[in-house]
């Protein structure tokens, strides 16, 4: 992980279709046609100014989302996301406005220095401060977020607290790490001691696995890497993994939206075939995701910390509101894929593990690891996110279904 990667409206809700009642009993004789029209439409704005309302909250209700057939937790076929930025009006039974859940966009306009409006501040965290920290530079902002909502003081506040700074798009050189980065204490205190062993593979900044942290020859830094320095640094106040997705982009969406607002904290995810990593800091939705199970998903908050200096990606922004529709099924524009496209090996940039109990397929410089026919983050989608697993043991797993996974 870290090569720069390769390059509606409203629900329509249902019409009431309001039947002739007719009935037994004898009419008086039917008035002039312009009095009966005149009744005609009387009724029709009576029936609207005392049920419009109440059908609009039916429509929202646990009732109504099932009855009426919309979707039961933001992903569905019959309904459209509204454009962003849109609000419904309010129900008597409840807010149901567009609202936003998740970390705290000032705290992480601290954590990155990139604010709402796509600026980035002078002598911030953010942009990335050579070609193969997309993830070094996500992992800092998840702990300095971290550091901030917990009132603690932030020690990754420079780019060049990522690791050995080229500010271009060249990779660092780990050889001129120096105590106080990042990749200073990847290598020396959270080097990855797992069997068959670390094997390293040339030297300099093409060095693999980068870091040592690193559980596969990754170019940059591997998701294992991220859960364990997260965890490090923060001193585990809560606990991390990485959490591998075999189902559905529709499904992993809905689990984003719930843990952003749940934990009120940013998540990693890796995109575009694992070539580059950014974080969701929240969701735009009407409900709150984390105890609605009804609630409709319109949009996500995503940083990223690709340096635009270097080349134009993701539409030239480090803040984006993403639509459900574009994080799930990906957008062609400037190569942006979200959750559409899986992990990959990418030419070998970003392989699975060679060692540890995930260790998976034939690793490219060291050949066939002990499950060679396997997979484990190639073919999947791959999040590092805050959980409720307090095994103390960040270099775990977990699937879809929240569950320990014991092997790839």
């Amino acid at each position: 992980m870290g090569q720069r990667p390769s390059y509606t409206d409203h629900d329509e809700f249902a019409t009431t279709r309001l039947a002739t009642l007719r009935t037994t009993r004898s009419l008086p004789p039917a008035p002039r046609k312009s009095a009966g029209l005149i009744a005609v439409l009387a009724l029709i704005i009576i029936f609207v100014a005392a049920f419009g309302g109440s059908y609009y909250a039916l429509a929202h209700s646990s009732f109504g989302q099932s009855y009426l057939g919309f979707g039961t937790t933001g992903v569905n076929p019959t309904w459209t996301a509204p454009p962003a930025g849109t609000a419904l009006p309010t129900a008597t039974s409840g807010p149901v406005s567009l609202q936003y859940y998740g970390a705290s966009l000032q705290g992480m306009q601290q954590a990155t220095g990139v604010n709402t409006n796509n600026q980035v501040a002078a002598n911030s965290p953010w942009p990335q401060a050579s070609g193969n920290y997309c993830s070094l530079a996500t992992t800092q902002g998840m702990i300095n977020y971290i550091e901030w909502a917990n009132n603690q003081t932030e020690k990754f506040m420079t780019r060049a607290s990522e690791g050995p700074a080229t500010y271009s798009s060249t990779p660092g050189d780990p050889n001129l790490q120096q105590a106080g980065q990042l990749l200073y204490d990847m290598d020396h205190a959270l080097a990855a001691h797992l069997a068959p062993g670390l094997k390293i593979v040339s030297s300099g900044r093409y060095r693999k696995p980068f870091t040592l942290a690193n559980i596969s020859h990754d170019s940059g830094m591997d998701p294992r890497a991220v859960a364990v320095t997260v965890t490090y640094e923060t001193n585990a106040i809560h606990p991390y993994h990485m959490h591998i997705f075999h189902n559905a982009p529709g499904d992993v969406a809905n689990h984003i939206a719930q843990v952003t607002a749940k934990y009120q904290e940013p998540l990693m995810l890796m995109m575009n075939r694992g070539e580059h990593s950014v974080l969701i800091a929240g969701v735009w939705a009407y409900g709150n995701p984390a105890t609605d199970p009804h609630a409709i998903i319109d949009s996500f908050a995503v940083y990223s910390p690709w340096d635009q200096n270097w080349g134009y990606f993701l539409d030239g922004t480090y803040f984006e509101r993403v639509p459900l529709d574009q994080f799930v099924g990906g957008t062609s524009r400037d190569g942006a894929t979200w959750l559409a496209r899986p992990y990959a090996s990418n030419n070998g940039y970003d392989p699975d593990p060679y060692m540890g109990p995930y260790q998976a397929g034939v690793d490219p410089y060291t050949g066939a690891t002990a499950n060679p026919n396997a997979h484990f983050w190639i073919g999947n989608i791959v999040t590092i996110e805050r959980d409720d697993h307090n095994d103390n043991n960040p270099d775990n797993a977990y699937d879809e279904n929240d569950q320990l996974m014991t092997g790839p």
